[in-house]
């Protein structure tokens, strides 16, 4: 008789833990989310690092070619919702030429796709996950970088950029800029400017964009530099300072 009561007081415990577990909401939105075959897919490429402050600067956006390659279906994911701001205004726009990109690649038919390109046009498109990291509880930002070229002639040009896509509690948000490095060339002229940023652990994101024109039949020179800092609070990034000098 004791080992019966034992037996049934076991089996209703049990039933109990399973029936608050499932009944509390925020456990059944983490189930549903692990279930997400194609989230679970995208997180596999990021290193989880919670190493403050992040630095991006030209070091680090020339060094990341041996990550994990990311293809159109995970872009597509990282890339639901830019964030409205110049600084990103154009990195929507260009997307197209990657998935193009992606897909010729796929039918492994680059080679020949490519021979038919003419001079300016994007020949190489190449995207990376880097890091996943820990603003608090609830935010987490997957950092990822993706790369564009030219043909080679001239004009050419390169782009390189360092974004991060906001992880709010297993759900996919805005995506906003950490760093740009970009050069254009078609002789006499040329222009490149380098967009390099700290993140803090606090949510304070500072980028300071230098950019540098140059005419080689005058060598005359343009120098700009503009600082800009956002906040990053209650799942928003809010714009606070922009000085150009």
């Amino acid at each position: 008789m004791r080992i019966s009561f034992l037996f049934k007081s076991g089996f209703i415990l049990m039933v109990l833990l399973i029936a608050f577990y499932f009944g509390n909401p925020q456990n059944k939105n983490a189930d549903k989310t692990l279930l997400n075959p194609n989230l679970q897919s995208l997180l596999l490429h990021f290193k989880n690092t919670n190493s403050f402050p992040v630095r991006i600067d030209s070091t680090y956006m020339t060094n990341f070619s041996t990550k994990d390659s990311l293809g159109a279906n995970e872009i597509r994911l990282l890339t639901t919702k830019w964030l409205d701001d110049s600084l990103v205004m154009n990195d929507e726009d260009r997307l197209s030429d990657f998935y193009k990109i992606d897909s010729v690649k796929a039918a492994h038919g680059f080679s020949k796709w490519a021979e038919k390109l003419d001079i300016g046009m994007t020949k190489n498109a190449n995207a990376y996950g880097l890091q996943k990291i820990n603003l608090n509880h609830h935010l987490s930002l997957l950092i990822w970088a993706i790369s564009y070229s030219s043909y080679e002639a001239d004009p050419w040009w390169h782009t390189t950029s360092i974004n991060f896509t906001e992880l709010n509690e297993n759900k996919l948000g805005e995506t906003f800029c950490l760093g740009q490095i970009s050069f254009w060339i078609d002789t006499p002229n040329s222009y490149q400017f380098i967009l390099s940023g700290i993140l803090n652990r606090d949510g304070k994101l500072v980028l300071d964009k230098k950019s540098e024109e140059y005419n080689l039949d005058d060598s005359t020179k343009t120098l700009e530099n503009t600082h800009f800092e956002y906040s990053l609070t209650n799942n928003k990034i809010i714009l606070k300072v922009k000085n150009t000098f």
